[in-house]
């Protein structure tokens, strides 16, 4: 989709350049699904939204261990540091 179809201008033109652009609400990105890999179910994994409505999973042990990248690429499909959520 074209970016001018994707954001439309806010008509406040004193506003910051992160409010002139909004994105339109029914085309924020949704939420990681379950096809997303191994990330949605680690107990070490954190979901992240950005102020403009991009989502990201964060993985925790990126802070004390440089092998695990901080935002992997999705979908991760084996992972030395997967450790199971504790159930709901």
């Amino acid at each position: 989709m074209p970016l001018r179809q994707r954001y439309h201008r806010i008509p406040d033109a004193g506003a910051s350049s992160e409010e002139r652009f909004a994105m339109k609400a029914e085309e924020k990105p949704n939420r990681p699904e379950p096809n997303a890999g191994l990330c949605p179910n680690c107990r070490h994994s954190h979901l992240i939204e950005s102020a403009r409505g991009s989502v990201f999973m964060l993985c925790q042990l990126s802070a004390t261990d440089p092998h695990f990248p901080k935002y992997p690429r999705l979908p991760v499909l084996s992972c030395k540091g997967y450790a199971p959520a504790a159930p709901r």
